[in-house]
């Protein structure tokens, strides 16, 4: 289909956080002219599509678990949903800076920067078996699915393939390639980004987890079920 075919498509990148979902949707909304949104409750998504009178040239992000009722709605509204993956290990040392830059209450947050192995174990454990949920489930029902690390590495290549997953066009898609490959640059997206995104718009790295400096962790992180099914899921072990 051409550009302006896949316009009319409402778009949806689910995936957990940390995976580039801000940066992808900001590609794609300014590509193919359409709004952008984020969802927080797979119920608030069912809700906006039950309307007839809402904006279905949106791309949209949620970090939200499979249900039949999303699943219903993501089908009938003919929703291209892509499902974004990146390795494990990496999502974990990027929540861990995010935290840290912003700052950390008890709880949670206190458990992504504690030293403490027991809890980086159990909050990776349960986070992870979430991220799996969330991914296994997605990459079983006709999701595109994206690795981050493939566009970081070879932009053009990695924007062809998510086109051609799309449904573009072969006309189209180098225009697509390099459209989506212009507008990816993470500073100039925080330079343009609302104040509230900012903070997430980050430099973006792939394997974060082989420096020095991360070994002790990563080898924490490695003792985690979860973690170890994440890796052999997405093809990074």
């Amino acid at each position: 289909m051409s550009l302006a075919a896949l316009a009319q498509h409402p778009i949806a990148i689910l995936a957990t956080a940390k995976t580039g979902n801000l940066w992808i949707k900001y590609v794609l909304v300014n590509v193919l002219g359409m709004s952008g949104e984020q969802f927080f409750q797979h119920q608030d998504i069912v809700r906006y599509f039950s309307d007839s009178g809402a904006n279905r040239r949106i791309v949209f992000h949620a970090h939200v678990h499979h249900t039949n009722a999303l699943q219903t709605t993501l089908f009938t509204n003919n929703i291209k949903t892509i499902s974004l993956v990146r390795n494990p290990l990496d999502i974990f040392l990027s929540l861990r800076a995010h935290v840290a830059r912003l700052g950390t209450n008890s709880g949670v947050q206190g458990q992504i920067l504690s030293n403490d192995p027991d809890l980086v174990r159990d909050f990776a454990q349960t986070y992870f078996l979430g991220d799996l949920a969330i991914s296994a489930i997605w990459a079983r029902r006709d999701a595109v699915l994206v690795r981050y690390e493939d566009l970081l590495m070879d932009p053009l290549s990695g924007f062809a393939d998510l086109g051609r997953k799309l449904g573009v066009s072969e006309a189209d898609i180098e225009g697509f390639a390099i459209s989506c490959t212009s507008l990816s640059d993470i500073h100039e997206m925080r330079s343009h980004a609302r104040p509230g995104d900012r903070g997430h718009f980050t430099s973006a790295e792939i394997d974060k987890w082989k420096r020095p400096e991360n070994k002790a962790v990563v080898s924490i992180l490695l003792q985690s079920p979860s973690i170890q099914s994440a890796l052999r899921l997405w093809g990074y072990d």
